[in-house]
């Protein structure tokens, strides 16, 4: 019996973006997600209000750049703030 994966948040709403722009059947077998999952998936996310039909709201290369950013910020205030300037 094939153990099953689970998905973070992020996937969950990353997986049907992408299903949006390449289509769901590639964007399923990439991720070896179930078209039905990915489709509730879509489903959750828009009557939340945080997935809109036709775009999606970012890729995960932005997530992941608006994060280190976010990260590298938070780095140089507490450098700044322990400097005598």
């Amino acid at each position: 019996m094939k153990k099953q994966k689970r998905y973070s948040a992020e996937e969950k709403f990353l997986i049907p973006g992408e299903a949006q722009e390449h289509g769901v059947a590639a964007a399923c077998k990439k991720h070896g997600v179930d078209p039905a999952t990915c489709y509730s998936w879509k489903e959750k996310y828009e009557a939340e209000g945080k997935l809109q039909s036709g775009h999606r709201r970012g890729t995960g290369q932005q997530f992941r750049t608006a994060r280190l950013l976010k990260t590298l910020l938070k780095h140089w205030t507490t450098l700044l703030l322990t400097m005598d300037i």
